[in-house]
């Protein structure tokens, strides 16, 4: 998410060089992520639907790993729009920037109502601090490594994927 919000306006500018284009890229993106706060609990209630088929087990055991299990459908929608995102950015078109926006929309209220509710369901409670910790941790870590990449992409003349080359060439 932070890769695509920090390089949706390097974007939007290898595609379109009207300002009012890419004005309208940006304030699209701003306004649907507020229906985030509306596809959130629907990726809730898919995590609760999925957890309460698990309730009328009677073996201990197979009722846990079926609640572990239980969160596979709702991270795999969290996945698969991740990687949707991913692939549209490969496309210099107006297309495939709307179509990303919906999808990165459908990847943040996942991964938001998902993400942690997973570690609860996964993990011992006592943990949960520790472990929701180490996963905010690890994201801005990340985040931070990945300034030198913006900087690379933004003076680049060419796309993203001559960036990605030249970025997985040099660290192999």
């Amino acid at each position: 998410m932070v890769m695509y919000v920090g390089s949706l306006d390097l974007w939007t500018k290898r595609v379109t060089e009207d300002r009012t284009s890419q004005s309208l890229f940006l304030n699209i993106y701003g306004i649907v992520q507020v229906l985030a706060l509306v596809v959130s609990p629907i990726a809730g209630l898919l995590m609760d639907w999925q957890l309460s088929k698990t309730m009328n087990e009677k073996d201990p055991l197979e009722k846990r790993i079926r609640q572990a299990q239980s969160g596979f459908l709702p991270l795999f929608i969290t996945s698969f729009t991740l990687i949707i995102c991913v692939v549209c950015h490969y496309f210099d078109r107006k297309e495939f920037i709307y179509a990303s926006i919906v999808f990165i929309t459908i990847y943040r209220s996942f991964l938001l109502a998902v993400g942690s509710a997973f570690l609860r369901i996964r993990f011992h409670a006592d943990h949960f601090n520790q472990l929701l910790g180490i996963m905010s941790s690890v994201s801005a870590v990340i985040s931070l490594l990945q300034i030198p990449l913006y900087s690379w992409e933004k003076n680049s003349e060419s796309n993203v994927i001559y960036v990605s080359n030249h970025y997985y060439l040099f660290y192999d």
